[in-house]
C-alpha cells in the first residue's frame, strides 16, 4: 500500500512539472524572449549545477575508509592490471591493506607488478596471465577464474581497455574486434561474473563495489578517437543502467578521466594531462560517495568548466574547441606515438 502511495505521489508530481511547463509560458503569451528568458535560465540551472558538483566532489567530499567500509584484507580484482592506471589501483589498494588479483596480458609486467607490491606492503598478490580478447563464452572464463573460489572478492576493478586514434578506413578488423573485447565485452562479461559474488559475500554488513573505468571521451564524439569514444560511452550508460537498479550494498563508480599519461596516451606530458596516481587518487575518493566521476584536477576542472560554458553559449563553438584540443602539439605527438604502435600491433 505504501509503495502504491508513493507511486501515485511521484505521477502526481510529474503531471504538475508537465502541467507548469505548459501554463508558465502561456501565461508570458510565449512572446519570444519569454522563450529565450526559460533557455536562459535552463541553462544557467545547468551551469549552476556543474559548479555545484565540481566543488563538491573535489573540495568539499572526503575519502571514506575503504578497508572498513568492503573489508581489510578482502580481494580487489583489476583486469589489465599490471600497467598503468590498472597497476596504480593495484598499488594504492594495496597501501589499504586490500588484498589482489591482478589479470593481464603480459607475464612479465604481471611478475613486475607482484614484486613491487609485496616488497612493499604485507598483501597477498594472485596474478593471472590471460588474453582477454580469445574469451568467446562465459563458460571459457571457468578455467580462468577457478583460482579466485572461496576468496572474498570485494571489488571489481574493470580497467582493462584500448584506445585506437588511427582513421577509420586505417583501422583493421583486428584492432576493431580487440577494441570492442576490451572495451565493452570484457566490462559487460567481468560484471556478469562478479555482480552475485559481490552481494552474496560472507559478511553480510560490508559493502562491495565495481569500478569501471570509462573516459570523458564518452561524453561526445571525439575526433580521432572515433571507436574508443563510443565503446567507452557504452562503458559509460552500462554503469548508469546499473546504478539505477543495483543492491544498496553495492557500490559503483563510473570514472570518465580525461588525458592520463599512460602507455596507451604515448606518455604525453602537457598542462591537461594528469598521471596515474592523480587519476587513482580522485576515483578512490569518490568511491561509496558518488556514482560518477570525472574531475581529476585543478586544470580539468577549469577546461570542464570553459567547455561547459561554450556547450551553452554556442554547439557549434564547442565542436571548434574539442576540433582544437585535438590538434595541439602534445595530442599530434602522442597520436604519432600511439598510431605508429597500432599500425605494427594490428596488422591484418
Amino acid at each position: 500500500m505504501a509503495e502504491t502511495e508513493s507511486l501515485t505521489q511521484k505521477e502526481l508530481m510529474l503531471n504538475a512539472g508537465i502541467a507548469l511547463g505548459i501554463l508558465i509560458p502561456l501565461f508570458f503569451c510565449c512572446s519570444f524572449w519569454t522563450v529565450v528568458f526559460y533557455i536562459g535560465a535552463i541553462r544557467m540551472i545547468g551551469n549552476i549545477s556543474f559548479l555545484y558538483r565540481t566543488v563538491k566532489e573535489y573540495y568539499l567530499t572526503k575519502q571514506l575508509d575503504l578497508s572498513q567500509r568492503y573489508g581489510e584484507g578482502t580481494y580487489a580484482l583489476i583486469t589489465g592490471g599490471a600497467n598503468g592506471i590498472g597497476l596504480e589501483y593495484a598499488t594504492q589498494l594495496a597501501k589499504m591493506n586490500f588484498n589482489l588479483v591482478i589479470i593481464d596480458l603480459n607475464q612479465e609486467a604481471l611478475d613486475k607488478a607482484k614484486e613491487d607490491i609485496t616488497n612493499n606492503s604485507s598483501v597477498e598478490v594472485i596474478t593471472i596471465q590471460a588474453d582477454i580478447t580469445k574469451y568467446r563464452a562465459i563458460s571459457e572464463y571457468d578455467d580462468l577464474l577457478k583460482s579466485l573460489e572461496g576468496l572474498d572478492t570485494s571489488i571489481l576493478v574493470n580497467n582493462v581497455g584500448v584506445g585506437s586514434c588511427l582513421p577509420f578506413n586505417e583501422a583493421s578488423p583486428a584492432l576493431v574486434n580487440t577494441i570492442l573485447d576490451l572495451n565493452v565485452a570484457s566490462v559487460v562479461t567481468f560484471t556478469s561474473l562478479f555482480y552475485e559474488r559481490l552481494l552474496s559475500r560472507v559478511d553480510k554488513e560490508k559493502h562491495s563495489a565495481i569500478i569501471t573505468m570509462a573516459s570523458s571521451s564518452s561524453f561526445y564524439p571525439v575526433p580521432s578517437f572515433f571507436l574508443y569514444s563510443a565503446t567507452k560511452g557504452f562503458a559509460s550508460y552500462f554503469m548508469k543502467s546499473l546504478t539505477s537498479e543495483k543492491s544498496p550494498k553495492l557500490d559503483t563508480l563510473n570514472v570518465c578521466p580525461g588525458f592520463v599519461s599512460t602507455y596507451m596516451t604515448g606518455f604525453r606530458k602537457d598542462n591537461v594531462t594528469i598521471g596515474p596516481e592523480l587519476c587513482v587518487k580522485n576515483a578512490l575518493r569518490s568511491l561509496g560517495n558518488f556514482s560518477d566521476t570525472e574531475i581529476t584536477s585543478k586544470v580539468r576542472i577549469m577546461i570542464a568548466g570553459v567547455l561547459q560554458g561554450f556547450w551553452y553559449i554556442d554547439t557549434c563553438l564547442f565542436k571548434k574547441v574539442l576540433m582544437y584540443l585535438g590538434a595541439t602539439e602534445a595530442n599530434k605527438k602522442a597520436f604519432e606515438v600511439v598510431s605508429k604502435r597500432e599500425r605494427e600491433l594490428y596488422k591484418d
